[in-house]
């Protein structure tokens, strides 16, 4: 986690040492530690669904997919659903580390106030095509 603060205050807009330089590098951490059980569970609720239902009509038809296009499918589409969770998150860990607020909710207002709701989504296909491979 430290690292990834450090890369992303090396990315920031105002400069390095402005971003927080090498202090508070855990900022950040309690969004992604609220964000991750909603994410997982998504990702493995999802996840299993599709699996039982791939499962279930490759037993009902004579051909289809093999198991294991089903299992990768089925992990695709649990990755696009936590990334319903998981983006947000990322966006409010990221302006945290780069020190663009202090706290959880002064951050989620910061994004609302100069984005709109939709501020939480920036950079959805980003991270789709980095987690779909």
């Amino acid at each position: 986690y430290p690292l990834d603060t450090l890369k992303t205050r090396l990315q920031s807009a105002v400069g390095f040492q402005k971003a927080g330089g090498f202090h508070g590098v855990y900022t950040g951490l309690g969004s992604v530690v609220a964000g991750s059980i909603p994410s997982a569970a998504l990702f493995w609720w999802t996840y299993d669904t599709a699996k039982s239902v791939g499962l279930d009509y490759r037993r009902r038809q004579a051909s289809g997919p093999g198991e294991s296009t089903i299992h990768m499918l089925s992990a695709s589409c649990a990755e696009v659903s936590a990334l319903i969770v998981r983006v947000p998150v990322d966006n409010v860990k990221q302006k945290m580390q780069a020190k663009m607020a202090k706290t959880i909710v002064d951050t989620c207002r910061t994004i609302v106030r100069t984005d709109g709701v939709q501020g939480f989504y920036i950079g959805t296909f980003g991270m789709l095509l980095r987690d779909l491979p």
